[in-house]
C-alpha cells in the first residue's frame, strides 16, 4: 500500500533526486489524511445510470463459474440495471467508473486501438499514455479509459486512428 507522507517530509525528500514525490495541494491532504484514518471505510458509489447502491462480488456472478476476474463492482439492480467495473484485487478499489453494455464495449474498442499503438511499437506504453493525456488535456490518473465516456472513447479511436494510419498501419477500430 503506497504511503502518505505529509507536506514537510516532501519539501525535505524533493531535493533528493531518487526519490519519486507526489505533492498534494491543502485541500487534498486533510481529505488523504482522513481517507488514511477510515482506509477500511470507502465511499459508497452509486450506480450512473438508476442511481441504486453498488456492491462488491464475486467474479463469477457476472462472467459465470469459469471467470478469470476475480471481483466486480456490480449495481445491486444487476442484472436488470447492466452497469458494473473491475475491481482491484490488491486494493478493491473499482478500476474505472461503472459502465452498462454499450460503454463496456466500446472502452474494448477504445483498448484494442489505443494498446495497438504501442504493441506495433509505434511508441512505447509509457509514451502512449503521455501523448493520449497531452492531446485530450489531461492528467496522468484521468487517461485511463476505464474512466471514458462514449464520446471520450469515439475521440479516442479516432486519434489513435490517425496515429495508425500516419504510420501505415491499419487502422485500429472503425467506430
Amino acid at each position: 500500500m503506497p504511503k502518505i507522507y505529509t507536506k514537510n517530509f516532501l519539501k525535505k525528500v524533493k531535493q533528493n533526486e531518487k526519490c519519486v514525490v507526489v505533492t498534494l495541494s491543502e485541500d487534498n491532504e486533510s481529505e488523504v489524511l482522513n481517507m488514511k484514518k477510515n482506509k477500511n471505510k470507502q465511499k459508497a458509489i452509486k450506480c450512473p445510470y438508476c442511481g441504486a447502491k453498488t456492491v462488491i462480488r464475486d467474479g463469477t456472478y457476472v462472467y459465470g463459474e469459469n471467470s478469470w476476474i476475480k471481483k466486480v463492482c456490480v449495481c445491486s439492480r444487476y442484472p436488470e440495471c447492466d452497469s458494473f467495473v473491475g475491481v482491484y484485487e490488491h486494493t478493491g478499489l473499482p478500476k474505472g467508473t461503472l459502465a452498462n453494455s454499450e460503454l463496456r464495449n466500446k472502452r474494448i474498442k477504445a483498448h484494442k486501438v489505443f494498446d495497438s499503438i504501442w504493441k506495433k511499437r509505434i511508441m512505447d506504453r509509457d509514451s502512449a499514455y503521455r501523448w493520449m493525456k497531452d492531446k485530450f488535456g489531461l492528467t496522468l490518473s484521468q487517461a485511463h479509459i476505464g474512466n471514458f465516456s462514449d464520446y471520450m472513447c469515439n475521440c479516442l479511436i479516432d486519434e489513435c486512428n490517425k496515429v495508425l494510419t500516419n504510420n501505415d498501419c491499419a487502422q485500429g477500430v472503425l467506430l
